[in-house]
């Protein structure tokens, strides 16, 4: 079961028009599926326990998520292999209240993720993930990440997945087509992965 902000509430009021609050609900609901998703199946995503989302709109997403030993290193404090894993998935979670069934319905792959580590977190804190989409066509799609301490405010990393949606017209054919011809010993993943960019 996914767990959500404090009260359970899904949007607070706050004077907000109705159309935003449904919006903001409806946002809201798209990420928690997301996530259970990821609970149910078995795949690498799992490696992250739960996360509490806190805020959710078709612009950004804000989860809380607490250190636990599984996710520290040696020095016992949170993993860079674990902080990347975090950035990948989260800010994929700010994709989700966007998608429709023929815009980004898999919420895509990714073809860049940086990450910067500015603060150790110590196992027992909780940090505080909020994405930030900064730019999204039918192609590809940028999206921030800041990763802060709850208790101290102190930033943790800061991080850029840029993903490719390779379901989408032209470049799915296109990238299947490069594909086909690298099999047979032609263009190289890189020419690939530049052909990509080229169709966002």
């Amino acid at each position: 079961m996914r767990q959500t902000s404090g009260d359970g509430k899904t949007a607070q009021g706050g004077g907000k028009p109705a159309a935003k609050m449904e919006e903001d609900r409806e946002s809201f609901e798209a990420a928690e599926r997301f996530l259970q998703v990821i609970e149910d199946n078995k795949n690498w995503g799992k490696a992250i326990p739960h996360a509490r989302i806190i805020q959710a709109s078709k612009q950004q997403t804000t989860v809380e998520l607490d250190v636990t030993k599984d996710l520290t290193n040696m020095n016992g404090v949170l993993h860079g292999g674990a902080c990347a894993t975090i950035i990948d998935v989260y800010t994929s979670l700010a994709i989700a209240p966007t998608a429709t069934t023929d815009f980004w319905s898999r919420l895509g792959v990714t073809l860049t993720l940086s990450l910067i580590t500015h603060s150790p977190a110590p196992e027992g804190c909780t940090i505080v993930i909020k994405s930030k989409i900064l730019r999204q066509t039918k192609r590809t799609a940028s999206i921030d990440c800041e990763i802060t301490d709850k208790k101290t405010g102190k930033l943790i990393a800061t991080g850029t997945h840029i993903k490719v949606d390779p379901l989408s017209g032209n470049l799915s054919r296109r990238v299947e087509f490069l594909v086909t011809l690298s099999s047979k010993g032609r263009p190289c993943r890189h020419e690939i992965l530049t052909q990509c960019v080229a169709f966002s």
